[in-house]
């Protein structure tokens, strides 16, 4: 195999025996480069990954963020209509707002 691609030799197996290894013990793990732990592609698709999940994490973070906010908001606007709503009980009936209204 020549090339630029040369130092990443695979080991492709048939049957038990090894094409490219003269004995099994001695060839590298599939996939792998002799010199290298990954090869460049593998590199760069990790690379990818890290960032894609630091990204995701990232947006997790900020929604996690805006939602405690409207919580807060929500429970706000909640105490506020409650408490007004207990004035209102404690004030008894009220009076109608136009003077053509009928009470009965």
């Amino acid at each position: 195999m020549q090339g630029l691609f040369a130092h990443c030799r695979r080991n492709f197996a048939v049957g038990n025996e090894d094409v490219n290894a003269p004995s099994l013990a001695s060839a590298p793990q599939r996939g792998r480069c002799k010199n290298k732990g990954l090869t460049r592609m593998e590199d760069l698709s990790n690379t990818r990954l890290q960032k894609l999940q630091q990204k995701n994490r990232q947006f997790m973070e900020e929604r996690m963020e805006l939602l405690d906010t409207i919580r807060e908001m929500v429970g706000a606007e909640v105490d506020k209509r409650m408490e007004q709503w207990a004035q209102r009980l404690e004030k008894g009936p009220e009076a109608p707002a136009s003077p053509w209204c009928d009470p009965k």
